[in-house]
Formats: C-alpha cells, sequence, structure tokens
C-alpha cells in the first residue's frame, strides 16, 4: 500500500490555470489562421496547435478530476469538505490514475460511493452526504465518462433507490425539512436524471437498451419484503417515472429498452388481470417535483413511457414499427384512466413524423401514421360528446380526447396528401388496404395515391373518413392547433403553383386543392358533431382564418398576433373569429340552405384569392402575359381599382396579400368582390383553366357533405 500527499488548492489552481492557457492559445490560434487564410499564406505550422490545445483541457480535466475525488475520499462523516494538503492510499497492485480515462473511472464510483451511503441511512434533517453529492452532481453531470462510471458501478437498483432517497427530501418540507434542504434536493433529482441521460450516451446501444430494460424491471420487481417508506410503499415506479420524466436527452437505445420492457410487462399484466401494476400513490415525491399540468399522467408508468417515446422519435418508430400487436393495443385498447392520452399521442407523432424516420423508411412510417390515427381516433372515449340540457334535449357539450390534438394535427399536416385522397377521392370510405409489401407480416394500411399533376405517390397512409372527421373535430377545438393546420394547409396550396408550369399543370393543382379546401371547410365545423351551432361556428372560425394571410397566421400562431389568438381558451377563440366573420360577410341567414351557401362562398372566395396571389408571384395570371415582343397582352390597369396599385411607369401591378390585409375591413370586402372578379376572367386564373372547375370540385366537397 501506498501513502500519497496532494495540495487540493494547488490541483485545481493549475487546472483552472491550464483552461485558461487552453482557451488563449485557441483564440490566438482562431485569429492567425484565419488571417493566414485571408492572406493566402502557408497554415502548415499552426495546424497542431488545436492538439495541443486539447491536450492542455484534457490536463485540466484530469486535475479537476483528481481533487474532486481527492475531496470525496477525504471527506468526513459530518460532510466537511477538506481543504489544503490531503492523503490518499493506493491499494497493493492497484496504479495511481495517470490519464485522464482512468482518473474519471475513479471519480465517478468514488461519486456512486457517496450516493449508496446516502441512500442506505435514514432520513436525517440537513444530511451533509446529499449536499456533498450535490456538490459532485453539480460538477460532473455532464461528463459521459464520469457518469459511465458511476451509473455502471450503480446499477438500476442503486439509481431508483437514491432517486427516492432524494426524493424523500424534496417532499418533506416544509413539515420537517428546510426550505433550503429542500430547494438542494430538487436540484439533485434533475441531476440524477440528467446524469443518467449522460451516461446512456456514452454507453453502446446495446448497453444502453440492456439497462433501460433493467430499469423498468427492478422499478416492478421491488423486495415485498422491505418495509415501506415514507411514501407508504416500496414500490419504485415513481422514481423510474421521474428519471424518464422531460429527459429528452437521454439515448434512443435507453428509452427503447425502456419502452420494450413496459411493454413486456403490461402485457404479462394484462394476461394476469392485474390492473394497477404500475401505481404510486398520490404521497409519491413526484407531486412535489413535476408541472402541475402534468400531474393527471405523471403517476402513470405507462403515459410516463409513451412520452418518453414522443421525446425520442427514433425509440418511438423502433418501438412500433414491424409490431403489428403495438401498433393496435396501445392507440386502440390499452386503459388510459391512471394517465390520459397525450403520451401515446405524442409516440405516434414522434414514430411517424420524425424527418429521419420518414427520410430512411417511408412506408414504415406510414404505417404508423395509418395505425395510430385510426386507432386512436377510434375509441369510443374520444371526440364529441351531448349532454342533457335543461329542457332535457341533447346538446354538444365539448370534446373529450383534446390532449391528443397536437400530435394529430402533426401528424396529418405531414400526411396532408393522404388527407386529401380520404375525402376528395372518397378512399376513407373505402376498405382498410391490406398489404404486406415489406413481409414484416404486418398489414401496412398503405396505398398509392396521385398528386396534383398525376405523380404517383405510393406508400401513403390511410386514413378513415370517421377517424379524420373526429380528429379535424379535436383539432377545430384547440387554438394552437387550428392555426398550425390553417397555416400548414394555406402554404400547401400555393407553394404547388410555381413560375413556368403548363396551363394543365397549373388547373389541375389548383383544381386539386379546391378540392382539400372544400373537404376541410366542411369537416373542421363539422367533425362529426350533430349540433348545427357549433357546427356553424367552427366552420366560420375555420373560413374566417383562411382569408389571413400566411404571414399574419404565423405571427398569430407564435403569439405575435392581436389579438393573441393561440393563447386563447378553445371557446374563446372560436367565438372571436365566428363574430368577427358575421361582421365582415354577409346576412348570416338562419334558412339552413343559404347559410350553408354563404359559407361555401366566402372560403370559396379566399381559396380563390390565394390561387390568385400565389400565381402573380409565378408570374402565371393572364394579366403577366407577354406576346414575342415581350410586351403585355391583357396589361392591368386602373379599371380594377383598389386591386392594383399604379407604379412610377404608369403601369399597374396587383396589391400584394400583404397590402390586402392590411386595408380596413370596410374596403377589403369590396377589394376581395374586385379581386374575386379578376380571378375568374381572362385576365386571371381563367387565362389557363375553366375557373368554373375550381367551384366545382370545391362545391362538391362543401356542400355535399355538410
Amino acid at each position: 500500500m501506498t501513502e500519497i500527499k496532494a495540495n487540493l488548492d494547488d490541483l485545481r489552481a493549475t487546472a483552472a490555470s491550464l483552461k485558461t492557457t487552453a482557451t488563449s492559445v485557441e483564440d490566438r490560434y482562431n485569429d492567425l489562421y484565419s488571417t493566414a487564410k485571408t492572406l493566402d499564406l502557408p497554415r502548415t505550422r499552426l495546424l497542431g496547435l488545436p492538439g495541443y490545445v486539447e491536450s492542455l483541457r484534457d490536463e485540466a480535466s484530469f486535475l479537476s478530476a483528481k481533487a474532486d475525488w481527492l475531496e470525496i475520499v477525504n471527506t468526513g462523516d459530518d460532510g466537511t469538505a477538506p481543504t489544503g494538503t490531503v492523503t490518499y492510499e493506493i491499494p497493493s497492485g492497484l496504479k495511481d490514475p495517470t490519464n485522464l480515462a482512468s482518473m474519471e473511472h475513479w471519480l465517478g464510483q468514488a461519486i456512486a460511493d457517496t450516493a449508496e451511503d446516502l441512500t442506505a441511512s435514514d432520513y436525517k434533517e440537513n444530511d451533509p452526504r446529499m449536499e456533498a453529492l450535490h456538490r459532485q452532481m453539480e460538477r460532473w453531470k455532464d461528463d459521459e465518462n464520469v457518469m459511465s462510471s458511476m451509473y455502471t458501478d450503480l446499477g438500476p437498483e442503486g439509481v431508483l433507490a437514491l432517486t427516492r432517497a432524494v426524493g424523500v427530501h424534496a417532499y418533506l418540507a416544509p413539515n420537517q425539512a428546510s426550505e433550503e434542504e429542500t430547494e438542494t434536493a430538487k436540484t439533485l433529482l434533475t441531476d440524477i436524471k440528467g446524469g443518467l441521460a449522460a451516461a446512456t450516451n456514452s454507453w453502446p446501444s446495446s448497453q444502453a437498451q440492456e439497462f433501460g430494460r433493467r430499469l423498468v424491471n427492478s422499478a416492478r420487481e421491488h423486495d415485498q419484503n422491505e418495509d415501506s417508506d415514507i411514501f407508504g410503499s416500496t414500490s419504485q415506479t415513481d422514481a423510474l417515472n421521474w428519471l424518464l420524466y422531460n429527459n429528452t436527452d437521454a439515448s434512443n437505445a435507453f428509452i427503447l429498452g425502456v419502452a420494450e420492457k413496459m411493454d413486456e410487462i403490461q402485457q404479462q399484466d394484462n394476461a394476469q388481470g392485474i390492473s394497477d401494476g404500475w401505481s404510486c400513490g398520490p404521497l409519491s415525491f413526484l407531486s412535489s417535483v413535476v408541472d402541475e399540468a402534468d400531474r393527471i399522467w405523471m403517476f402513470d408508468t405507462p403515459s410516463v413511457v409513451l412520452h418518453a417515446l414522443g421525446d425520442h422519435g427514433q425509440a418511438a418508430y423502433q418501438f412500433f414499427n414491424g409490431n403489428e400487436y403495438r401498433l393496435t393495443y396501445w392507440p386502440a385498447e390499452h386503459d388510459y384512466t391512471r394517465g390520459d392520452y397525450s403520451g401515446i399521442a405524442a409516440a405516434l407523432d414522434a414514430a411517424s413524423t420524425t424527418p429521419a424516420v420518414m427520410s430512411n423508411d417511408p412506408a414504415g412510417a406510414g404505417t404508423i401514421a395509418s395505425y395510430g390515427v385510426n386507432g386512436l381516433m377510434g375509441r369510443d372515449d374520444i371526440g364529441p360528446y351531448l349532454a342533457k340540457d335543461p329542457s332535457g334535449h341533447f346538446k354538444f357539450s365539448g370534446v373529450q380526447g383534446t390532449e391528443t390534438t397536437s400530435s394529430m394535427e402533426h401528424i396529418l399536416e405531414n400526411y396532408l396528401f393522404s388527407v386529401r385522397e380520404s375525402y376528395v377521392d372518397d378512399a376513407g370510405d373505402k376498405e382498410t388496404p391490406k398489404s404486406d409489401d415489406d413481409e414484416d407480416g404486418v398489414p401496412d394500411q398503405l396505398y398509392t395515391i396521385y398528386g396534383p399533376t398525376g405523380e404517383a405517390m405510393p406508400g401513403a397512409p390511410w386514413f378513415g373518413t370517421d377517424a379524420l372527421n373526429k380528429a379535424f373535430g379535436l383539432i377545430s377545438r384547440d387554438p394552437q392547433s387550428m392555426l398550425n393546420m390553417r397555416t400548414s394547409v394555406s402554404n400547401t396550396e400555393t407553394q404547388g403553383i410555381t413560375p413556368g408550369m403548363n396551363d394543365e399543370s397549373l388547373g389541375s393543382t389548383i383544381t386539386y386543392w379546391a378540392g382539400v379546401e372544400g373537404a376541410l371547410s366542411n369537416v373542421i365545423g363539422t367533425g362529426a358533431i350533430d349540433d348545427a351551432e357549433a357546427r356553424d361556428e367552427c366552420a366560420r372560425a375555420w373560413i374566417e382564418l383562411g382569408s389571413t394571410g400566411a404571414d399574419q397566421l404565423t405571427d398569430m400562431a407564435q403569439g405575435k398576433g392581436a389579438p393573441n389568438v393561440a393563447g386563447l381558451a378553445a371557446d374563446e377563440f372560436i367565438d372571436l373569429l365566428s363574430n368577427k366573420a358575421k361582421d365582415s360577410w354577409a346576412s348570416n341567414t338562419s334558412d339552413e340552405t343559404k347559410r350553408q351557401t354563404e359559407l361555401a362562398d366566402q372560403a370559396l372566395s379566399d381559396y380563390r384569392l390565394r390561387m390568385l396571389f400565389a400565381c402573380d408571384q409565378a408570374g402565371m395570371n393572364g394579366y403577366q402575359e407577354r406576346d414575342a415582343d415581350g410586351n403585355l397582352t391583357q396589361p392591368l390597369d386602373e379599371a380594377s381599382g383598389a386591386a392594383v396599385v399604379e407604379q412610377s411607369d404608369g403601369s399597374y401591378r396587383l396589391i400584394t396579400e400583404d397590402e390586402f390585409n392590411a386595408l380596413p375591413e370596410d374596403e377589403r370586402s369590396t377589394v376581395a368582390q374586385t379581386l374575386n372578379s379578376l380571378a375568374n376572367s381572362p385576365k386571371g386564373l381563367g387565362a389557363h383553366m375553366l375557373t368554373s372547375d375550381i367551384k366545382d370540385t370545391f362545391n362538391t366537397e362543401f356542400l355535399e357533405k355538410f
């Protein structure tokens, strides 16, 4: 055994000096390299400096790690951290660490020892070991090497036990623990979760995945012989839930392992008739550390795990892809009464819309989208519901499952062409596709659809009409989701108009999206709702948004609009837009047929204006056509009034969309009529297509279904 002396203050001072030197050298290197590059001078001799800087930082980290390790092994039971010169012993057969990797390994184990010491002891006020652990975790929670060593040493059981031990301190205030102690505990809980994330990212995927599986198993398979703790339970599911809660930095492999084991245990519970296998009581420390809005699902482990999948798109995709049981059970069959539907909706969203997933396996992503939307929206306990009014009549009373809205909107936004196919071509009313083209044993629920100009789009997800009706009914009652959907639809419609399109392509594109606009203007209001008043209000609100410019929509969605529509409650949101529409539209007659016609006319007018503005930007309107000599064949003139703007050379241009939206409401209504007339004429869209086709296609999807 060898005894060694070291001065902590000197180690830390030297480490700080090395870090400062490294930064100075790096800054000077960057300046010199940039100058040499500008002057086209040789830079060969500078190339070794980055490696030198890195070695300085490694040495600084080594000294810092050694100082903290020495602090831990020399801290007494009273928690007093040593200063100055300390001693330590190297057991026979071991060598004093000489490189950063081995020093970080030792440090991680020492922090784990502190954690185990805290875990094994009974609660005592102002426990110095908790403060010591808090101090070390604050310094090293982001260091993957240190955390890897610490969490490997603790193992899943130790991590859960530590989390609960610290949770006791977070929960006890203000009755037993001081406010300061409680805040330290809460910070330490966050650091424990962050440290776990760092560790999972340092491990190979197989190790991280297995750790996740063992963590779930340990939480459920706790020692039944143990005495219950302060929370009245020996269960560790609350610790598990905390470690997963908003842990967005954890690795995909770790989260996948967690989800796989949770699913496996849930299937076992179902087979054995166990209904509360994941429960953790309301006295859990979770109640003191999670956001109030999340408490509805934070005590239900499957909901927490599904939320974690929602934050990890690759893990969510791997969890659902090629597994018909999971694709069917979790959206459509699992009992979520102990949580809510936000987790499964988020998981399905991430699995089907994460860009890397959609790019690498579009068919797999589409399959998940189809099963997800159809399964979740096919549940009886999601969607509109009726209640008796004082007179005994049933009346629309709201919707259930609104927590799914943002996720459902995002899925449908990414698969808008499939939405169009379901409504406009009635694919949603036909039998569910059952091919298994990838031969993974799961019916794909995919089919080939065709874009505006006839381009084939294979592997598109199939959405049933009833499921879509319910989804859009929910979307129409969430301000943010409705704004996002309106923005997406408007952008998709206009982005299809590009310079140089031939008449056939332009006409088919405009007609293609006219059907979508008609269908959505209808369904966003109806949404499987049989109450005429509620239906009309939502339809007016959606159509009113359709008359809003793209930039203004974006501002509203980001809370920059006046009023802040996205910040309003659903009822306030619908009332505001519906009343605004009543003020600026026609008579709002009580006659059913006339009311439908009014809604359709307004929606069609707004759509026609968007197309006119989009074609203007692309140079595709009739007034922009030129003859062989480059002269305009039918230029705009003063006859179009306020719909045009005179330029310095005496010619006229179309008013821009922003200029139009900035007009006073009474003037905008008059100008809109002029713009619609222009759009229907050979000077506008009529130069390239029969504008009656737009109206016919729109009305087919709106009036016949309303």
